[in-house]
């Protein structure tokens, strides 16, 4: 792991502590039947169909729901049951279809016959999910688990069992990385404790038979423990660090923990988030950020519980319980997008990048080139070489945003953009816009984009490039970037009587969970502790308490949970490093807008 991201982090991956719990199957013999209205948003066809799947919990006796992925239609097999890719919900019965807090499992990926089969994921509400190969209901192969405790599980299944080679995840920090038997740790591995102590051990069965693990000297710190006072109520008890994915699931932003090297790490819980963070898949686009403002990201927060608890079931008098915090640093990577430009004119030959990060770009290049939109599947936008040869612009260095011109680029395309300066094109009815659309095309000299145009209202051509960059750290160290990005330049518009599209707006909704309480962590700071309250009678023998982590800029924070009892005694949690995204939402005007416009009213604005 870099000291600024988590790209070694692959996954998040999956188990019980010292039992990897098995899978859930579906029963060969229990089928469940519901009468569903299944539309397809191709074809706009309804239909009534009687579907049917096998229960994986017959005896809860939930509802369930079919819903076909796109391109999936009808779903259903001759004989009623689910098949091909799609969503399967089990609900409680009787409770609004609306109602989120009504459901209680989901399986999204590949069925056949009513049973899940190929690639999927099994999430229930409590927040533990199954994700890897299904075979006849089974998960079998490289799979994933994660149980509602917080401990994971990354590995080989056999009929939903760990087996052979995999690694554990504590909730309270430790990672087991070695051999598994029916479900079992079993055979030799290795152990590393939160801290970083690292010793092999032999199971048989679950039960350790021998370690390496070395005496420990008064003065050293093992599992968060000072072995000094390990007589007293400290020695008795664990911190276990988990986040809170079932809430994380419901924020646009959630978190994930993952235990590794002795830290547990509390991550952005979507790939998304994380690319986002590690500045990796890309520039992104303007509607990429389009739900999330500042009020969006003032309401996320990062949903996170420490769980003490003794190992025997005693109780002990805890006198305290505060969280220490080695360091608060902001993170200054910039967070780049890009906006097109379009309306009033038909000819807008630039776009803009919008900083949603805290970091200033300095000393930007970039080379573009262009290509036919149509021909480009949006999830390769990124990597789809360009048609032509790559063309440099202009960029500079920016903090929130710059406009960026094109005009040169085009021209050396062999593009005459004086003629889509000067001229307005028009056609009688939308009916022979096609007809329109490739005359215009024939008498302009578009050179080298030339058959590659897009759009229908418009000419338009897809533009990837490559914007090269440095950015400064909060420790002053330059790093250099390349990214790649996209975006769509309007080379015409073609004005036809009437309009021809429709904007429309969206956004989020913040997520209220009164049991955890508030901690507002600074963004740039050094070794301070913050008091966590405990209420109620302090003898105890297990305590949740529930933090809403949340800071004013994207920040890393380091720190550790403190437990003191009345004998003086302290424990301490593992390692804890939350990496809490919140972008800034940039203030940048684009500049770019003619001082004359010629389209109507109707085309002139942007969605």
């Amino acid at each position: 792991m870099t000291r600024w991201g988590f790209a070694g982090m692959v996954g998040l991956m999956l188990a019980g502590a010292s039992v990897a719990e098995q899978a859930p199957t579906l029963s060969a013999v229990t089928i469940s039947e519901k009468l569903h209205v299944i539309y397809d948003p191709h074809s706009r066809e309804v239909t009534r169909r009687m579907v049917r799947v096998f229960d994986p919990h017959p005896e809860m006796a939930l509802e369930f729901s079919w819903d076909p992925a796109p391109g999936n239609w009808p779903g259903v097999t001759p004989d009623g049951f689910a098949t091909g890719a799609g969503v399967l919900s089990w609900r409680v019965p009787g409770a609004a279809s609306y109602d989120p807090r009504a459901v209680h499992h989901t399986y999204e990926g590949a069925v056949l016959n009513g049973r899940f089969e190929g690639e999927g994921r099994l999430t229930y509400r409590d927040g533990s999910f199954y994700r890897g190969n299904w075979v006849a209901g089974v998960l079998q192969g490289p799979g994933e688990y994660l149980d509602a405790a917080g401990n994971r599980y990354e590995g080989p299944l056999v009929d939903g069992k760990p087996e052979g080679q995999g690694i554990l995840r504590s909730a309270e920090g430790w990672v087991y990385t070695g051999g598994f038997s029916n479900g079992l740790r079993d055979g030799h591995g290795a152990i590393i404790e939160p801290g970083g102590l690292r010793y092999t051990v032999e199971m048989v069965a679950g039960v350790m038979q021998s370690s390496t693990k070395p005496v420990v000297y008064a003065d050293s710190l093992l599992g968060g423990l000072l072995p000094a006072q390990s007589g007293g109520d400290a020695g008795k008890t664990q911190i276990a660090v988990t986040a809170d994915t079932r809430l994380g699931q419901q924020q646009e932003v959630g978190y994930a923990h993952y235990a590794q090297n002795g830290e547990v790490l509390i991550v952005p819980l979507r790939d998304r988030w994380r690319d986002v963070w590690n500045g990796t898949g890309g520039i992104g686009t303007f509607f990429d950020y389009a739900s999330m403002g500042d009020a969006e990201w003032a309401d996320n927060r990062a949903h996170t519980q420490f769980r003490l608890a003794t190992q025997d079931g005693s109780r002990v008098r805890l006198k305290s319980l505060d969280l220490a915090v080695d360091y608060s640093l902001p993170h200054l990577r910039p967070v780049l997008v890009t906006e097109d430009h379009y309306g009033c004119t038909g000819f807008r030959p630039s776009f803009n990048f919008l900083n949603y990060g805290w970091g200033q770009v300095e000393n930007a290049t970039a080379r573009v080139g262009f290509r036919n939109g149509d021909a480009v599947d949006w999830a390769a936008r990124h990597t789809t070489p360009p048609s032509t040869p790559w063309y440099q612009v202009d960029v500079g260095s920016f903090d929130q945003g710059m406009d960026v011109y094109i005009r040169n680029a085009l021209i050396d395309a062999g593009v005459d953009v004086t003629a889509l300066e000067n001229r307005r094109f028009t056609c009688p009815s939308a009916e022979v816009l096609e007809t329109c659309k490739a005359q215009i095309q024939k008498d302009l000299n578009l050179g080298a984009l030339t058959g590659l145009i897009s759009g229908w209202g418009d000419l338009q051509t897809d533009m990837i490039g490559e914007l090269s960059y440095d950015w400064v750290d909060a420790f002053g160290e330059r790093h250099h970037e390349v990214q790649s990005f996209s975006a769509t330049i309007s080379l015409a518009a073609i004005e036809v009587p009437g309009g021809l599209a429709e904007c429309g707006d969206g956004g989020a909704f913040a997520l209220q969970a009164p049991q955890y309480l508030d901690v507002d962590l600074p963004y740039d700071a050094q070794a301070y502790r913050i008091n966590i309250p405990v209420r109620g009678n302090p003898n105890v023998s297990s305590l949740l308490s529930g933090l809403r982590f949340y800071a004013e800029r994207s920040s890393i924070h380091q720190m550790q949970m403190e437990a003191t009892f009345a004998d003086g005694s302290v424990r301490k949690s593992a390692p804890v490093k939350l990496f809490f995204l919140h972008n800034r939402t940039p203030e940048f005007q684009s500049g770019t807008t003619p001082a004359i416009c010629t389209l109507p009213p109707e085309r002139a604005a942007s969605c």
